[in-house]
C-alpha cells in the first residue's frame, strides 16, 4: 500500500524491508525537518522507527501509523527526564510496579542486558531504579533513557523484584496496545497465534521466535501464561515491547474475526495428514501452535483453514512448542 511522496524534491534518509513488506523515510530537501513515511506495513514502520538516532519533529504519513508517530515522538522529548535518589520503601514510584502488573498494561524489566536493550530499541519505558552495581550509569545509559531514572540500593529493591539475588537494575514499561487493524494493514501479513500456552518461559521463547523469524505480531489467546510475567520477558530477550504482541483470552472469538476478514487460518498438529512442505502459502495468514501438553483445542482446530504438520524423524512425537514456531514460521514466510 505505497503512497504518493508529498515533496517534489526528496532523498531516502532511511529504510528497512523483509521479504515483501517495507518502510522507507524521504526528508524533504527545500524544508528542514520535514519527512514522508512510506510503509506497506506496522512491523517495519516500527523497526525504522527504532532505528533513528533521532525522532523527525514533523513526519508526514497513512494514519494507520500517527498514533504510533506520536508515541515515539513522545518518548523522544523527554531527553531531560527525572533524575533522583529512592531511599525508602515508601517512595510513591515503588508501589506502581505492582500497579503496573495488575493492571496488563505494562511489564517489568530486570537486568542489565533486557534495560539496555529497552533503551536502544526506544521502548516506552516508564522509569529505573538501580543500584550502585549497576553499568547503567557507567556505560551511558541512564543518560540516554528517555524516561525517570532512580538511584536505589538493593534492600529498597527488592521491595519491586522477589528474584534472587536482587537485580542491580529494574525497569517499568508500558505495553503499547496495538490495534488489529494495524497489525493487519498491508497487503502481506504474517501472524502467531499461541492457543492455552502454559508455561511462561515457554511463551516468551515463542515470542522471542517470531521476533527472529519477521512476524508482524503474535496473538496470545486462552488462559495460559501472561506475555506480562517476568519469566516471559525474560526469556523473550527484548521481544516483547518491540513486537507487537495482543492478547485475546478468547481465542475462539479472535480466530473467527481473522477468518471473517480474509486471514487464512492455518493449524499445526503432529496427526494431520499435510505437511508443511506442501501447504499454499496466502498473502495474509495466522499460524497457530498449542499448548505443550495438548497442542491446539479441538473448537479453535475446528476453525482453522488447514491443518499441517512438520515432517520428523521417527523417535519423538513432538517439537518444543518454540522450536516447532521457529520452524513454522520459517517455512511458511520463507517461499
Amino acid at each position: 500500500m505505497s503512497h504518493t511522496n508529498p515533496f517534489a524534491n526528496s532523498e531516502i534518509v532511511n529504510e528497512y524491508r523483509w521479504l515483501n513488506n517495507y518502510a522507507v523515510l524521504y526528508q524533504n530537501k527545500q524544508v528542514d525537518e520535514e519527512y514522508f513515511l512510506d510503509a506497506n506495513n506496522l512491523r517495519c514502520a516500527l523497526t525504522l522507527f527504532r532505528s533513528l538516532p533521532e525522532f523527525p519533529a514533523k513526519l508526514y504519513t497513512d494514519g494507520i501509523f500517527e498514533e504510533y508517530t506520536k508515541m515515539f515522538c513522545q518518548n523522544n522529548r523527554q531527553k531531560n527526564a527525572h533524575r533522583g535518589i529512592i531511599d525508602s520503601k515508601k517512595h510513591p514510584v515503588i508501589p506502581e510496579y505492582k500497579e503496573l502488573e495488575k493492571s496488563h498494561t505494562g511489564f517489568v524489566i530486570e537486568g542489565e542486558r533486557l534495560i539496555k536493550r529497552a533503551i536502544d530499541d526506544k521502548l516506552m519505558l516508564k522509569n529505573i531504579i538501580y543500584s550502585n552495581k549497576s553499568m547503567l550509569e557507567k556505560d551511558g545509559y541512564i543518560k540516554k533513557a528517555h524516561c525517570a531514572c532512580y538511584l536505589s540500593n538493593e534492600g529498597i529493591m527488592s521491595a519491586v523484584s522477589s528474584s534472587k539475588p536482587v537485580p542491580s537494575e529494574i525497569a517499568a514499561c508500558i505495553m503499547t496496545q496495538y490495534s488489529l487493524e494495524s497489525v493487519l494493514y498491508g497487503e502481506y501479513t504474517s501472524l502467531l497465534i499461541t492457543d492455552n500456552v502454559s508455561n511462561p518461559d515457554n511463551l516468551g521463547l515463542v515470542i522471542r521466535t517470531a521476533d527472529a523469524c519477521g512476524a508482524d505480531a503474535v496473538i496470545v489467546t486462552g488462559t495460559g501464561a501472561a506475555p506480562y510475567h517476568k519469566n516471559c520477558v525474560r526469556a523473550s530477550r527484548g521481544a516483547i515491547g518491540r513486537l507487537p504482541v495482543l492478547h485475546y483470552p478468547d481465542g475462539k472469538s479472535i480466530v473467527a474475526e481473522l477468518k471473517s476478514i480474509g486471514i487464512t487460518v492455518i493449524g499445526t498438529s503432529a496427526h494431520a495428514e499435510s505437511l508443511i512442505g506442501h501447504a499454499d502459502v496466502p498473502k495474509k495468514f495466522a499460524a497457530v501452535i498449542g499448548s505443550e501438553s495438548f497442542g491446539i483445542s479441538p473448537e479453535i482446530a475446528e476453525l482453522c483453514d488447514i491443518m499441517i504438520k512438520i515432517d520428523m524423524a521417527r523417535g519423538q512425537s513432538s517439537f518444543n512448542v518454540a522450536v516447532a514456531a521457529g520452524i513454522i514460521l520459517n517455512r511458511l514466510m520463507i517461499r
